[in-house]
């Protein structure tokens, strides 16, 4: 069954209208997504690298994250991407709200989850997801560099604020 996406504005508003994924979105038209970043005790990122099969970013390292489906809050769906993902069942209170970035066609809300590693063994990876590992900033920040990792726009200034 395909994914059923709310459409919503761009102050964020659910327009009452949906969309299945892989849908192209009429101008104006927004849908949201999650990036979810887990930080352990030493402030180094649990990140994955996509599978290579995955049509968005295939072999590339990126934060836990997906779309927001229909009916379902950000906070819920952070929970749920980093369950499927990763196989880390986190309760939803322990996300930290960082901001909403809007993109072309997205609201993009990033949420944090800190902790001791121990919390934040994976069970299980999706098919998405074809490995895991831990990286200090300097890593990520090479990663980033050599093009191994996502280049998110926001994630300096995450970096500097959020990861301590």
């Amino acid at each position: 069954m395909a994914e059923i996406w709310d459409i919503l504005d761009e102050n964020g508003f659910i327009t009452g209208r949906t969309m299945q994924r892989s849908s192209i979105l009429a101008a104006g038209d927004f849908h949201l997504v999650v990036h979810v970043w887990i930080i352990d005790e030493s402030g180094q990122l649990l990140i994955q690298k996509r599978s290579d099969h995955c049509v968005w970013m295939p072999g590339k390292w990126a934060a836990t994250g997906g779309a927001v489906i229909h009916g379902e809050d950000s906070v819920t769906a952070a929970a749920r991407e980093t369950e499927e993902e990763i196989g880390l069942a986190i309760k939803r209170n322990r996300f930290k709200f960082y901001a909403r970035l809007k993109g072309r066609n997205d609201l993009a809300d990033i949420w944090y989850v800190k902790g001791v590693r121990e919390e934040f063994l994976p069970l299980c990876l999706s098919s998405d997801v074809a490995d895991v590992k831990w990286v200090g900033i300097p890593v990520l920040r090479k990663m980033i560099v050599e093009g191994e990792f996502f280049s998110y726009g926001y994630l300096e200034d995450f970096l500097v604020q959020s990861v301590k």
